[in-house]
């Protein structure tokens, strides 16, 4: 908002200094010159309209796309968290046979351990 104001004050200030610089060189009858100001000062005020037209088109349009950027995120998040939980429940029978042969191999060792000490005391 700081800068729209700025951009406008500086226009206004830079018009008004023109229109002085204007009147002070100026070799034109007044009448002329008050004609040409008028023609000058109806310019600016469309100009200035206009910059304001298309600077809330332009607001307007940045409103849509965050509103429609918004909606795009909601809905790639939840397809994204429904995905991973379908994965996770696809890939729970494999995580459980995985642990299971874990397991054995846990036991397999164990007992192969008390089989190696059984033997190292028996050779003793």
């Amino acid at each position: 908002m700081k800068r729209g104001k700025s951009l406008t004050l500086g226009i206004l200030t830079g018009g008004i200094a023109a229109c002085a610089g204007i009147l002070v060189l100026t070799p034109y009858s007044g009448k002329e010159l008050r004609s040409r100001l008028h023609i000058a000062k109806e310019k600016s005020e469309q100009t200035l309209f206009d910059l304001k037209s298309r600077t809330n088109d332009v607001k307007k349009q940045v409103q849509h796309t965050t509103e429609t950027s918004n909606t795009i995120v909601k809905n790639v998040m939840k397809d994204l968290t429904q995905s991973v939980a379908e994965w996770k429940q696809s890939t729970l029978p494999h995580q459980q046979a995985i642990q299971s042969h874990l397991d054995d191999i846990q036991h397999s060792l164990t007992n192969l351990e008390q089989q190696v000490q059984n033997t190292n005391t028996k050779k003793k």
